[in-house]
């Protein structure tokens, strides 16, 4: 059995949007990058959260982000990564991001929209598609 332990510095809590809400649901690519914006804007989150990191590593080889693309986290993967380019610009970034199987009109444009943000960024993505049903028998 493997357990995961994370850096108390690693764990941030969102106050705006609650998981699986039918009020405010975090599905719009636009929402992601709006909530991104005004955390940078109140918090600079990418010299509070990440740069204490950095610091720790002798030598940075790689940053890897996971993130879901079918909804507003690609909105606000594509905004990070954005502000992590222009900090490290020499850095590899690889992306692994992942969509569920669903093929409504928002989830197909918000993986278009963040396939093509996050491509202008990242070294390298991975687009990983979650399947439908369970695995076969």
């Amino acid at each position: 059995f493997s357990r995961t332990f994370y850096h108390p510095k690693s764990l941030n809590q969102l106050y705006d949007y609650e998981l699986n809400s039918s009020i405010r649901p975090f599905d719009k690519w636009p929402l992601g990058q709006e909530l991104f914006q005004s955390l940078d804007k109140e918090h600079d989150i990418a010299d509070r959260d990440f740069r204490s990191f950095v610091e720790e590593a002798d030598q940075m080889q790689a940053i890897q982000v996971f993130t879901s693309l079918d909804d507003a986290w690609g909105g606000f993967a594509a905004e990070y990564l954005d502000r992590m380019r222009d900090e490290y610009p020499k850095a590899t970034i690889l992306v692994w991001g992942l969509h569920a199987s669903q093929q409504s009109r928002l989830h197909l444009t918000n993986v278009a929209r963040s396939t093509a943000a996050l491509c202008e960024h990242a070294s390298l993505v991975i687009p990983m598609r979650i399947p439908r049903a369970g695995l076969p028998s």
